[in-house]
């Protein structure tokens, strides 16, 4: 998951294309059907749930490996444990930088207006924590981003003006969620905030609960709040101090009061109470539902308290079950819409029955017309007055007045214009209409709660990566803001690769190893597979690959033809030869399988030798190494389809890790020694997380616990600096923590960001003469950059006898191009030869005697090809060297 490239002056820039790219293609939503969960070793432990293939691997990443649980107190535990340390100060600290996007809202479920201010607005993300808005929700900035539980799940305010909010997702998706998919992330209880929002403080004893699905305001009573939790309904009447049961009721989902202070809660399967004396006693209302339940959804008019609707997700499929309605206060409910069709159902994609209503449900009545209602999930629909339609639009063109973002979790009306605005949460943020359900626009400037799982970076900065639900995402300073992002595919994103040597390659993926290539800089994106691999589902069926498909990318910096794509099917681990050739489609082959003894289960992370002739695997349990990659004869004419070379060896390099049935969720090979690793594992509930081998290159190597003093979570990624073998950094799901010892002590760095989970750290060094620059992408706040491990002496001229710095620019270039030549000696009789990347000279240019310091020079490239050339300085014995690309 991580990567360190080391990388003399070479420029990363792409073209034109790439640098002016704007993405106006249609981004269509990508279901998750259910028919994608099942692979043939794994079907025993999926559900019908179409979330749950997802949420297995983090259950095999961080739940307990014994009971595969994230239990919350593991997670508080962790928490306490962060919150008591004393923090010591370490010689060289992170300072994190945002990175962007600051316009791609990650999945929201709570959302809350002032009750005395209506410009001031409050709304929480599942894992990125409460952001506060003071005009209306057009732009947002976070609240305490520090905060002990920052996965929230509900926001309420209290007619006496307190706000609170609950945590843990546990009600819509599985407790313990996935890393590569729809993470349920856990929760920490309830929280409290006595002074309009400006801080929370957490609520004593609420975490007992478990998750808290849905927090509600009483109508009447101005202090009371009742609490939907996975233990029960409950309501408190002093400020969340004390509390008192419903007896009888379970997992609590929903809880609706009307304006004349009736209280409906939904609990456990299928089981919908009312009240009608303030809570004193519940009597079940009887809906005639048609078949079981997965999870319904409760609405009161706000016009006409007698209006009660509830829209239901079948068990199963959880497509649209049907819509119920009382006109008589709950006594009584009839069924005014059937689920079912392919053409009206709103918790499934058009054209098919394969819902996600568990996952994402909600229900709204019209707040000026009590025979209309609206119906969240995968897509809208409204139903008036006996007329069902869908409404809006998946299609996330920026001139489509329709588009609301797929997946939506709730709904609320803002009463302070005419007619009410109608305020919607899903995956992609907040959506806005004030035409009550006809058009709609976003609303997440500075929102800054999208959830990352990869990320690449080349050397002018732009960051490109996979989210959950919002697409593969590049930043690149071409957006609105220097920090904007422009979506390039659609669906849930993961992995991604720039190409170092060829600037318009870039790679990516979606769902179930959809694997895609662009020799355009981003503009494009295209298969890449071979005949050996279409016939084996590549890219459409869900049998091919893991939801989160591993791949990586490994170039020769001597030889830009060469390149390697290694990436994990189900049960194989295939490389592609040569492909960053943009004028062919690569050919790929197998250099692992079950059979290779690599182990079973998920692929999490596999990493490349810097040669490119050992791959390291880690599946499951297991470490594996692939050797003899540099001697295997990679020949479609020898080798049939799934056909190894003999040369290609696999070796179990884990048998001394003492990690038993726990999940190896990265390894990171020291940038200086390629013979040293540093090793991570995953699972709460035990006692060591991070491992260092001196000799990972052994037929067996040895590990050395190095975990210190490192609070007990899973951890996911790290990275050996570059700059001090001995300084490590992690990731993990409380964000950053570092060593500057070697593991003796552990230190928290998220300076400057939030404890969000994070899976997936980053280093590259650009130069040689100066450190690195580190970037992460974290799941709930976005990307972050630091460049506080650069070492700024080293940054002002190479620590060589020659003192002689080049650098060109505009870079990439055309006609011609500026170079800079730093030097602390006078250069003699200087030239510059421009180089193919076969190493053939196709043009000199004489510069005589170069002063000390910086001499501008303006260089013809007239007469060259587009491609990528070596310019080198030549004076008097010495010389050195930078990559220009040329377009022409």
């Amino acid at each position: 998951m991580k990567k360190f490239l080391y990388i003399l002056s070479i420029s990363l820039v792409a073209g034109g294309a790439y640098l002016g790219y704007k993405n106006t293609s249609v981004v269509n939503y990508q279901e998750r059907s259910s028919s994608h969960l099942l692979s043939s070793d794994q079907s025993a432990n999926i559900t019908q749930n179409g979330f749950e293939e997802a949420m297995a691997y983090y259950r095999a990443i961080a739940g307990n490996q014994e009971t595969g649980l994230i239990e919350n107190w593991m997670v508080q535990q962790a928490s306490e444990n962060i919150k008591t340390r004393v923090q010591r100060r370490m010689d060289k600290p992170i300072t994190w930088e945002f990175a962007g996007p600051d316009n791609v809202g990650g999945r929201t479920r709570a959302y809350l207006i002032d009750r005395t201010n209506s410009r001031l607005r409050f709304a929480g993300a599942v894992s990125g924590g409460v952001f506060r808005s003071t005009n209306s929700g057009v732009t947002w900035q976070a609240v305490n981003p520090l905060q002990e539980n920052l996965n929230v799940s509900s926001l309420t305010q209290t007619k006496d003006g307190i706000i609170y909010y609950g945590t843990g997702e546990g009600g819509f998706v599985s407790v313990s969620g996935s890393k590569d998919g729809t993470p349920g992330f856990a929760a920490g209880g309830i929280f409290r905030s006595d002074d309009g929002g400006q801080t929370f403080n957490f609520i004593p004893g609420t975490n007992a609960w478990a998750f808290t699905s849905i927090l509600a305001a009483d109508s009447l009573k101005p202090e009371r709040l009742w609490a939907g939790t996975q233990s029960g309904l409950r309501y408190s009447d002093d400020k969340g101090v004390s509390w008192t049961s419903i007896p009888g009721t379970g997992n609590c989902r929903d809880v609706q009061i009307a304006s004349d202070g009736t209280i409906f809660a939904y609990f456990g399967a299928n089981n919908v109470i009312r009240s009608t004396d303030g809570g004193a006693t519940f009597t079940p209302c009887q809906v005639p539902f048609r078949s079981s339940i997965a999870r319904l959804r409760i609405a009161v008019s706000p016009q006409d308290p007698n209006y009660v609707y509830v829209v239901s997700a079948i068990q199963g499929s959880t497509s649209m079950e049907g819509l119920y309605r009382s006109t008589d206060k709950g006594a009584t409910f009839q069924l005014i819409q059937t689920g079912g069709s392919t053409l009206f159902n709103p918790l499934s994609q058009i054209g098919t029955l394969q819902g996600q209503g568990n996952f994402d449900l909600c229900l709204t009545v019209d707040p000026e017309n009590r025979d209309r209602c609206i119906i969240g999930g995968v897509q809208l629909a409204e139903w008036d007055n006996g007329n069902a339609r869908m409404i809006g639009s998946l299609a996330a063109l920026p001139q489509n007045p329709f588009y609301v973002h797929a997946d939506k979790h709730e709904f609320l009306w803002d009463y302070s214009t005419k007619p009410p605005t109608l305020i919607i949460c899903t995956d992609g943020g907040m959506f806005h209409s004030t035409d009550k359900g006809v058009t709609f626009v976003e609303r997440t400037r500075n929102y800054t709660t999208t959830q990352f799982y990869g990320l690449a970076v080349n050397q002018a900065g732009h960051i490109f990566g996979g989210t959950q639900d919002n697409g593969t995402l590049l930043v690149n300073g071409n957006g609105n803001t220097p920090l904007s992002s422009v979506r390039i595919l659609s669906g849930d994103g993961f992995q991604t690769e720039f190409s170092r040597l060829s600037p318009n390659v870039l790679f990516a993926e979606s769902q179930y190893g959809n694997l895609r290539r662009s020799i355009n800089g981003g503009v494009s994106f295209a298969p890449i597979w071979d005949s050996r691999l279409t016939g084996s589902g590549a890219g459409v069926s869900f049998e091919f690959a893991d939801f989160n498909a591993q791949f990586k990318l490994w170039e020769n910096d001597a030889d830009e033809e060469e390149s390697r794509l290694f990436f994990c099917t189900r049960d194989r681990v295939w490389m592609a030869t040569n492909s960053t050739n943009t004028s062919q489609i690569p050919s790929w082959f197998v250099i692992a399988d079950n059979a290779s003894g690599i182990g079973g289960g998920r692929f999490i992370d596999i990493e490349y030798s810097e040669d490119g002739g050992s791959l390291f695997i880690c599946r499951g349990s297991s470490l594996s190494r692939v050797d003899g990659i540099n001697l295997a004869n990679f020949d479609t004419l020898v080798l049939s389809a799934f056909a190894k070379d003999p040369n290609l060896t696999v070796t179990n390099v884990g048998a001394n890790l003492p990690n038993g049935s726990r999940t190896i969720t990265s390894i990171n090979l020291d940038p200086n020694n390629p013979n040293r690793a540093l090793v991570t594992l995953g699972n709460y509930g035990n006692a060591t997380y991070v491992f260092l081998s001196e000799n990972i290159l052994d037929a067996s190597p040895t590990f050395t616990n190095i975990t210190g003093n490192l609070p007990r979570f899973p951890v996911y990624d790290g990275i050996i600096s570059t700059e001090n073998p001995n300084y490590f950094v992690v990731v993990t799901e409380f964000g950053v923590w570092a060593s500057e010892n070697g593991g003796a002590t552990w230190e928290e760095q998220n300076e400057g960001m939030a404890r969000v989970p994070t899976y997936i750290i980053r280093q590259y060094k650009w130069n040689q003469w100066e450190g690195p620059r580190v970037y992460i992408a974290t799941h709930g706040a976005g990307y972050f950059k630091s460049n506080s491990l650069l070492t700024s002496a080293r940054a002002m001229s190479k620590p060589t006898a020659k003192q002689i710095s080049l650098s060109a620019y505009p870079n990439p270039a055309s006609k011609s191009t500026t170079i800079n030549v730093s030097s602390e000696k006078v250069l003699r009789n200087a030239e510059v030869r421009i180089m193919d990347m076969q190493g053939r000279v196709v043009k000199t240019q004489p510069l005589g005697d170069l002063m000390i310091g910086t001499n501008t020079i303006t260089l013809d490239l007239n007469g060259l090809k587009t491609a990528n050339y070596l310019v080198m300085l030549q004076s008097s014995g010495f010389a050195e060297s930078t990559r220009i690309s040329v377009f022409n």
